[in-house]
This record gives C-alpha cells, sequence and structure tokens, in this order.
C-alpha cells in the first residue's frame, strides 16, 4: 500500500524520489521537509504529469506565485 504521488516537475519528483539533495541551498531545507512526510506517509510511488494537462492547478499556482499567497 501506500500514497502515490503526481507532480508536474519531473526535476523535483527526480530528486524526492532517489534521495537526491538538490544544490540550491535555499531549497535543501524544503527538500528535507518533504522527505520526512514522504516517509511518514508511506509514499509507493511518483509520476510525473505534465503541466499543460493541468491547467487549473497550474494557473492556480501562478496566481500563488504572482501574489505570494497559497489559498
Amino acid at each position: 500500500l501506500g500514497l502515490h504521488i503526481v507532480g508536474d516537475s519531473n526535476l523535483i519528483l527526480t530528486q524526492l524520489q532517489k534521495r537526491r539533495v538538490p544544490r540550491a541551498r535555499h531549497l535543501q531545507g524544503l527538500y528535507g521537509q518533504c522527505r520526512i512526510l514522504a516517509d511518514r506517509l508511506m509514499v509507493s510511488s511518483w509520476s510525473h504529469h505534465l503541466r499543460h494537462f493541468n491547467k487549473t492547478a497550474d494557473g492556480l499556482a501562478n496566481i500563488a506565485m504572482d501574489t505570494k499567497q497559497s489559498k
């Protein structure tokens, strides 16, 4: 059993799945938090989903980035 993660950033999914810490220092803390959650939630698989096919999520992510807010 376990949780299946779907994301639109192949780089991030690969880093998390293969336990590769990002080179950028400002991302290393977030990476660590994600890895801890993935382990606690027993993530069993990771899949890449093209952003092009998920326009709603992409639009919401753009709004959050533009306004520096998450809803």
